[in-house]
């Protein structure tokens, strides 16, 4: 059952189309992640949802209601921003019961107590209601914002980049926790981020979003398997996919897809001669840094390689590598778009 359908929305902003036609359908339960650079649209099409913007074109559906037209409080929805909006001079309970003081229907003290602890111990705060965002952690002001979001039960929960402004650590066990109470709670979620790491590690399915387009849609393997596009093939995957150009198309591969030749079945495989010009380590793996024969040196081509001694590589060496035929896409150069209906 889709709890959340958006038909062929579009938001004209003067002569700027900030979303132009997107149709999307969204799960009961699932985790959706809008991912995008600035300025793609993602932001503007939750906001949409949300009813913080109504749509130029196209139909906004949230279970059987129509929302075009219909405010925020009327939407079953809840959001949480990427600053988190906290009231410094409120408590943790009190900005937690905020919403349920703010919508009209009228709720008892017992019954408001009731649904703030509730809140604070789905995310896990309930011993912090007395105190003050200051005195606060990044991480506990997040899940203040998250319960301050629950408590009014919503049907979906927008999440506009809520993890920007933790430091890395922080934010990776911020991940942990935020899929692990949405999957015990089943909760419908939006999550809007530009970071494929974090699209990667959250989503149940993927939306690549440029130009105020939708450009694939798929799990995150499948995305990063299978892209439908040069945009999606070069901004989902770090490092990013190779592109070598031909005279038709520009041939595709992965980093980790591109090793030496003596580890790949000649006979299923392109093999290429490797100018190695900068190896980088990373850890656990090496990058290596050259450009291929045949291909002009500035179509830079990167190796992901793990750290062994069967493998030693020296900088300004050349070595033959190649690639497995599974492994290759084939772009059209003027489009961008994948060959053959968007499969190798």
């Amino acid at each position: 059952m889709s709890v959340v359908e958006i038909k062929d929305v579009a938001k004209q902003f003067g002569d700027v189309r900030a979303v132009d036609g997107v149709s999307l359908q969204i799960s009961t339960g699932e985790f959706l992640v809008i991912l995008g650079p600035s300025g793609c649209g993602k932001t503007t099409l939750m906001r949409l949802v949300a009813g913080l913007e109504q749509p130029s074109h196209g139909e906004i559906w949230i279970g059987d209601r129509n929302m075009n037209g219909l405010p925020p409080r009327m939407r079953q929805i809840a959001m949480v921003f990427q600053s988190y909006a906290l009231y410094p001079h409120m408590s943790v309970y009190q900005n937690i019961a905020f919403p349920l003081k703010a919508k009209r229907q009228e709720l008892s003290k017992v019954e408001r107590d009731e649904k703030v602890h509730q809140a604070a111990a789905m995310v896990s705060i309930g011993h912090l209601l007395s105190r003050k965002p200051r005195q606060l952690s990044g991480g506990e002001r997040q899940r203040v914002a998250i319960a301050r979001a629950l408590v009014t039960e919503p049907m979906v929960l927008l999440l506009d980049e809520p993890l920007s402004n933790l430091d890395a650590k922080l934010r990776a066990a911020a991940r942990d926790e935020l899929k692990e109470f949405q999957r015990r709670l089943g909760i419908t979620t939006i999550f809007v981020t530009h970071d494929q790491v974090e699209a990667m590690g959250l989503g149940d399915r993927i939306v690549v979003m440029e130009s105020g387009k939708v450009q694939q849609i798929g799990t995150p393997q499948a995305i990063y398997d299978d892209p439908d596009n040069t945009f999606v093939a070069t901004f989902l995957g770090s490092p990013s996919m190779n592109l070598l150009p031909t005279d038709h198309y520009e041939l595709g591969f992965r980093p980790e897809h591109f090793l030496p030749a003596t580890r790949v079945d000649g006979s299923d495989s392109i093999k290429f001669t490797f100018h190695v010009k900068r190896v980088e380590y990373l850890g656990s793996d090496r990058l290596l840094y050259g450009f291929v024969d045949g291909f002009p040196e500035t179509s830079l081509t990167l190796a992901k390689l793990p750290i062994s001694v069967d493998d030693p590589v020296e900088v300004g060496s050349s070595y033959e590598f190649a690639v497995r035929n599974l492994a290759i896409k084939r772009f059209d150069k003027e489009s961008g778009l994948r060959w053959d209906g968007g499969k190798s």
